[in-house]
């Protein structure tokens, strides 16, 4: 089955290098950027590989014969030391980095332009907030309007600010940025914020140097992306605490009891042919009575439900809430997912003095919080786990003593606007990693177990924003028209 996947994109992928070759050729650049785009979507879910040569090779040569781009090259041989530009291509609000940096960028004595999505009008409270009448100066692009008209208003941006250093802050797959980003090398200072470390992304000769926060992220940019070790500087986002957010309550009385808390894109939890993680929440129930376990996220929620079906007064789960700090404040454990882990929730259940359990899956969440190997918070194996869960549910004086190890362990706001500030200002960061090379197979082989040809397929490219497609994938199109229809 999964050689037929390989086959299956393989195929597709070179009919999207032919497409673009074409493309181009016919001066045809919105179908070219979306038959990039729809291949990078798809080989970021299929996670077999972390670039392709050809892609970038692609975005480069669509740069280079641009006339708005080249006219946006002669407007930046003189840039402003001072200033700054942070372009966003996720448009969110209290998750991710964004937040941390503009709260950092208005205690500090730049002039900076924040430019993001015009979905993010009305839908960024927390970064308005924080930026409103500040140094940040927000700057929205319309998305929709195509990938073309989308790199000509980004360039008409940088052209207008001249910021000396600009970071890019990105989906996946995002060509328009890429090709804008591709061609300020050697004029504008580029930081690539590498959130997604573990995955596929286009840009690699969008940036100057890799903003890695821990030696897996780098060691893949070194060795899998093509980044020079000199390349790699290390900052790691500063996790957020909303205190003024109010505690919302929980539904269900935990008068007498424990929670378990977890939470996060219910993926992480799926993929594992052993269902690990639910035979561990399974396992806890089963032996303490005295315990809720509570799940925030989104997603596939068919484990969840059958475990609701045999623990009914235990189980419980919720989407996403804004208060889930608070939720976090009133856990006794916070339990990682696994086969993929949560940084950020371990980030906060550090914050939050809580310790977050971590099953250990190879390498993946080595290096998310400081001194992680003294925190006794990873186990090698399920049963190893449990067996200190039961002591850690059973013995509240244990359990205050480990959980004082966690104070000082994550980045706090003072030291990441700190670091941030020497970045800009000279380069560098405190911050030192370890790079060397990391085995990503088994990781990649879970992506493959959850991987959908089909399903994937159909949603990288029948989308509005890839209509110029139409016409080279009629039946995917059409499929996805049908399956929004009968959702209705």
């Amino acid at each position: 089955m999964e050689l037929i996947q390989d086959e299956r994109v393989n195929q597709v992928l070179s009919k999207f290098k032919r497409l673009v070759k074409n493309s181009i050729n016919a001066g045809k650049e919105e179908k070219a950027l979306a038959s990039i785009s729809a291949a990078a979507s798809l080989l970021y879910q299929y996670n077999q590989i972390y670039t392709d040569k050809d892609l970038e090779q692609m975005l480069l040569e669509i740069a280079q014969n641009s006339d708005t781009l080249q006219e946006m090259r002669k407007d930046l041989s003189v840039t402003k030391r001072n200033t700054v530009l942070f372009y966003d291509g996720f448009g969110l609000d209290i998750r991710g980095w964004a937040l941390a940096y503009m709260r950092a960028f208005t205690k500090l004595d730049y002039e900076v332009y924040y430019v993001t999505s015009s979905k993010a009008i009305g839908t960024q409270p927390e970064i308005d907030q924080t930026i409103s009448d500040s140094n940040v100066k927000k700057v929205v692009i319309d998305f929709q309007k195509g990938y073309v008209n989308w790199y000509h208003h980004l360039a008409e941006i940088f052209s207008e600010t001249k910021p000396s250093v600009a970071f890019f802050y990105t989906t996946p797959n995002d060509v328009a940025a890429t090709v804008v980003f591709d061609m300020l090398s050697g004029l504008v200072r580029r930081y690539q914020i590498d959130l997604t470390d573990h995955a596929y992304w286009l840009g690699v000769h969008a940036a100057d140097f890799c903003l890695s926060s821990r030696s897996v992220g780098a060691s893949i940019a070194v060795y899998h992306r093509g980044f020079d070790k000199e390349q790699i500087r290390v900052l790691d986002g500063c996790a957020i605490v909303h205190d003024d957010i109010p505690f919302q309550g929980f539904p269900f009385d935990l008068t007498a009891k424990k929670l378990i808390f977890s939470g996060g894109a219910l993926y992480k939890t799926l993929g594992d042919e052993n269902n690990t993680f639910y035979r561990m929440v399974d396992y806890v129930l089963n032996h303490h009575d005295d315990v809720i376990f509570y799940y925030l996220g989104n997603g596939d929620q068919s484990k969840l439900q059958k475990l609701k079906h045999k623990y009914p007064r235990q189980v419980f789960f919720e989407k996403e809430r804004k208060d889930f700090f608070e939720v976090m404040k009133r856990c006794t454990l916070y339990l990682n997912t696994y086969p993929m882990f949560g940084g950020l929730m371990m980030r906060y259940a550090a914050m939050a003095g809580k310790l977050p359990i971590t099953l250990k899956h190879e390498y993946d969440a080595d290096g998310i919080l400081f001194h992680q190997e003294d925190l006794e918070i990873e186990y090698d194996d399920r049963d190893t786990l449990l067996k200190d869960v039961d002591r850690l549910l059973d013995d509240e004086e244990y359990r205050k003593k480990r959980e004082k190890k966690m104070l000082g362990s994550t980045i706090l706001e003072p030291d990441f606007r700190r670091n941030l500030k020497t970045l800009i200002d000279d380069n560098v960061t405190e911050y030192h990693l370890k790079i060397a090379p990391v085995d990503t197979e088994r990781f990649r082989s879970e992506y493959l177990k959850r991987f959908n040809f089909d399903q994937v397929l159909m949603n990288s490219v029948a989308n509005k924003m890839n209509g110029s497609l139409c016409t080279e994938f009629p039946i995917l199109f059409i499929k996805k028209i049908l399956a929004k229809i009968c959702k209705r």
